[in-house]
């Protein structure tokens, strides 16, 4: 009688992961996480021929991984892509901060300039659909949403808010 490690051969490839174990009793899989999920614990080969004890957990919300042991929170004007493996720029009209691109911009505002919050369009300016705000063209002035053309025998004011007669 001898002892005669046992092959894994369950449980050999933890899910969330591109890995697959192979090992007998006792041995330890190094394995890896899909994006967005972080690496928990050990995954070793159990006398019951199956791999057990280390998971792939998902990260928290705002969150991005590679795989491997720790999730990073995307920086303030970011949200994480996809995939999940980077951080991207909240995406137009859109603005947020810890990864969060959840504040929707409304007309007559656009993103600030680091997309953590919706400004309203400053003078002269003016966004339709709270993605951006335009200037308005020469004869005319911006009521924050729309251009609006001057009526003859009037001029925009020079702050372009509004209009007065020539």
């Amino acid at each position: 009688g001898s002892c005669i490690a046992e092959p894994c051969t369950a449980n050999t490839s933890p899910a969330n992961s591109p890995t697959v174990c192979s090992g007998s009793t006792g041995d330890e899989c190094l394995f890896s996480c899909q994006c967005g999920y972080v690496i928990a614990g050990e995954l070793r080969c159990g006398a019951d021929g199956a791999f057990a004890g280390g998971t792939c957990d998902a990260c928290p919300v705002g969150h991005v991984s590679t795989g491997g042991s720790g999730c990073t929170v995307c920086a303030d004007g970011f949200m994480p892509s996809e995939a999940k493996c980077e951080c991207e720029p909240c995406p137009a009209g859109t603005a947020g901060t810890g990864g969060q691109c959840d504040t929707v911009c409304e007309a007559g505002q656009a993103p600030n300039p680091v997309r953590t919050a919706c400004a309203s369009c400053e003078d002269g300016k003016a966004s339709a659909d709270g993605t951006a705000c335009v200037a308005c063209a020469d004869r005319f002035w911006s009521d924050g949403t729309n251009c609006i053309q001057a009526r003859d025998g009037f001029e925009p004011i020079p702050d372009r808010s509004g209009e007065l007669p020539c």
